[in-house]
């Protein structure tokens, strides 16, 4: 038990110096900085492309057209993994130093938390099942962060869509969320119990709910 909590601890145990990949790639799937959510096969969308797929009501989101020139002929498929990161964070930075370099962290300007922003990435967990191809604008307009349980929903400044090298894959989706108001009030305070991200994608949602007095690393909170 003691070496479980060891490693579900690591980012408050050790400072980044001494984080190994393992330690670097649970921080980036299973962290107070990283939630997985379940996606659903979406006849909605062609993976991996732009090309509409069938649209007939019979078919249900988890449902696969054997045959799309007959609607009827459908099988089922299990959901897969996508990772929800609060990737602005200087933990989620560092860890992600770590796990693309393989060498220990260094501190580097680049792997400060943004200033300007809060930002989220979802990332699938399998290059065999790419996201669905949505432009950023129904991205935007499907995602949002609400700050509390009576709090205001934020909707996204910025929204990227990124693919896998050299293909039209998509392996993630990365959003840009203002941190204050108009008027400069900070969104997240000291009494903000909880933080939820929702996206919305045809059908299928994705959410994750992040809380920010377990959001603390090494070296202090860290959102």
């Amino acid at each position: 038990m003691g070496a479980t909590i060891a490693v579900a601890q690591t980012w408050k145990s050790k400072p980044p110096e001494q984080w190994s990949q393992k330690d670097a790639k649970k921080i980036l799937s299973d962290s107070p900085w990283a939630k997985q959510a379940m996606m659903p096969y979406n006849p909605l969308t062609e993976y991996g492309g732009r090309t509409p797929r069938v649209t007939d009501p019979q078919i249900r989101v988890g449902q696969i057209p054997i045959d799309e020139t007959d609607p009827t002929s459908v099988t089922a498929r299990p959901a897969w993994t996508v990772n929800i990161i609060w990737s602005s964070s200087r933990t989620v930075r560092r860890a992600v130093a770590i796990d693309q370099s393989g060498s220990t962290y260094k501190a580097d300007p680049k792997h400060t938390e943004s200033r300007e922003r809060y930002e989220i990435t979802v990332l699938t967990a399998t290059t065999t099942w790419p996201l669905p191809d949505w432009n950023e604008g129904e991205l935007r307009a499907g995602t949002y962060l609400k700050f509390g349980a009576n709090g205001p929903e934020v909707r996204p400044e910025r929204v990227r869509v990124g693919y896998f090298p050299g293909t039209p894959r998509v392996e993630s989706y990365w959003f840009a969320f203002p941190r204050e108001d108009n008027e400069g009030v900070p969104y997240l305070s000291a009494r903000t119990g909880e933080v939820r991200f929702y996206c919305q994608l045809g059908p299928v949602a994705m959410r994750a709910k992040f809380e920010p007095a377990k959001m603390v690393a090494h070296d202090g909170p860290d959102l």
